[in-house]
């Protein structure tokens, strides 16, 4: 009997080893890639707006959508440029933090540090839901990466995003007093959009413990059964 339990202890320990490096070594899955469905929209007293895709505008040569507005001075101004993504597929998690938004971006404005304000949605089973960030440009008119974790780097109400929506909805919302007021030629430019997911090794090597168990429960009762 003692040897029966080191062989099924020595065989969990080698199943769990396998199943860490397993866990370890998961690749991550991307689940949004480049620009979607592109839509601008206006209001107050944002004029001569518009936007361009600029094929080798962005780090590394890569496309750029570029926004281009002026602000006149005379009350709330706003441009939202809106990317939608409708059929998203690939995200399994329901763990947020899987979940890491990044992209490239640069702002021109008549203020020294420009601001833009994130909002991150999503549709799933008929229920809507979105989170949000404040994005600060360390410099004018420069690429700028950035590296958004969905767990903790954008905010709402607990569990106001779901992960698991198959329409996702990005809004980069350009604003008078994020940009300058008045202000001429203020402009955005965003590339390389990425949503992936990457399930933390952790977790992955938690939710395969009870098969390594079963496993070892399974060979140690083939072992009791033999004559």
């Amino acid at each position: 009997m003692k040897t029966k339990t080191t062989i099924a202890r020595c065989l969990l320990a080698v199943v769990l080893a396998w199943f860490g490096a397993l866990a370890s070594v998961a690749a991550d899955t991307t689940i949004i890639n480049g620009f979607g469905t592109s839509y601008l929209f206006a209001s107050g007293d944002a004029a001569n707006y518009g936007m361009t895709f600029v094929n080798g505008a962005g780090p590394g040569g890569s496309s750029a959508l570029v926004i281009t507005t002026d602000f006149s001075g005379q009350g709330f101004g706003q441009i939202d440029y809106s990317d939608r993504y409708q059929s998203v597929s690939g995200n399994t998690s329901m763990n947020l933090s899987d979940y890491t938004l990044s992209f490239d971006a640069a702002a021109k404005s008549s203020i020294a540090l420009p601001y833009v304000f994130l909002v991150v949605s999503g549709v799933h089973n008929g229920n809507q839901s979105q989170a949000s960030a404040f994005l600060s440009f360390s410099a004018q008119n420069t690429y700028q990466h950035f590296t958004l974790n969905l767990g903790s780097d954008v905010s709402g109400p607990q569990g106001a995003l779901d992960p698991l929506s198959t329409f996702w909805q990005l809004d980069f919302n350009m604003e008078n007093s994020y940009f300058g007021d008045p202000s001429i030629g203020n402009q955005l430019s965003i590339s390389n959009i990425r949503l992936t997911m990457v399930p933390e090794p952790s977790s992955l090597a938690l939710a395969l413990l009870p098969l390594a168990g079963l496993i070892s429960m399974a060979f140690l009762r083939r072992r009791q059964l033999r004559p």
